[in-house]
């Protein structure tokens, strides 16, 4: 009968212990690096990623401290002195309609000056409700002021989405489309100068186009891209800006055309 020895195999128990210790060690060990060289990475991509959109803002200011009307259309515009960035540039494109949200309290303002002849128009669509049994739809008070001298000054019109109790005087308009509950045509004449629109009893999205003419620039749209230093993380902002506009209390002030007498 073969002697197996106690001590030889306690020894080979215990290397077999340490091996698979040694073996779990090394695995902590490896995750460890690799965590942390991911965290790093990230890290580095993140500061990057903020350095780039830092720039990209840059561009915006950049463009907005320029006068607009004279930035070619769609034309990109390079930046040059912006620290930890490359490539950083901005484009401008001017819109000939309005499209937005007028809050209750505030008035959108549309610049007509230019007007062709008094066959042309506006489109206004507005209210993105369901309709009047569900929701409640906003109505407008659309306000037309001239150029100076031109009488009468200011004229109103009074466009409505749902019939109020008691009578508000407001018109019921036309079912609106693409998404819009109502739609309005607002006549010009060759004296307009700008466009009011005021929502009452609630808040409302707009859009407001030209018909038969094209309107003039109602807003220009800043798109502005950059680059990180090591080109590879890219950011880019968009903004837009409207025209310079009274605020919402010009509403309610006292208007003339030419001087007021008491």
């Amino acid at each position: 009968m073969r002697k197996v020895s106690l001590h030889t195999a306690s020894s080979g128990q215990v290397g077999i212990i340490v091996l698979l210790i040694v073996v779990v060690l090394l695995t902590v060990g490896v995750s460890v690096v690799s965590r942390t060289t991911s965290d790093l990475s990230n890290s580095t991509s993140n500061q990057a990623a903020s350095r780039a959109l830092d720039a990209a803002d840059s561009g915006v200011e950049q463009a907005l401290s320029q006068d607009l009307t004279t930035i070619p259309q769609g034309q990109q515009q390079q930046v040059s002195g912006i620290p930890n960035a490359t490539n950083v540039a901005f484009t401008v494109r001017q819109l000939s309609y309005l499209q937005t949200t007028a809050e209750l309290g505030t008035s959108a303002s549309i610049d007509v000056r230019g007007v062709p002849n008094n066959t042309v128009s506006l489109t206004i669509d507005w209210s993105k409700e369901a309709g009047c049994a569900t929701d409640n739809p906003a109505s407008l008070v659309i306000t037309i002021y001239k150029e100076i001298g031109s009488t009468p000054p200011v004229r109103r019109v009074f466009a409505g989405s749902c019939t109020h109790s008691p009578d508000d005087g407001f018109t019921i308009e036309n079912p609106g489309s693409n998404g819009y509950f109502r739609t309005v045509t607002v006549p010009l004449d060759t004296s307009d100068a700008i466009v009011r629109i005021r929502p009452v009893y609630n808040r409302t999205e707009l859009k407001v186009t030209g018909n038969g003419w094209q309107l003039p620039t109602q807003i220009y749209t800043i798109h502005s891209t950059a680059q990180s230093a090591n080109g590879q993380e890219t950011q880019a902002v968009e903004v837009n800006r409207g025209l310079p506009m009274p605020p919402a209390i010009f509403e309610y002030v006292l208007y003339s055309g030419t001087s007021i007498t008491q």
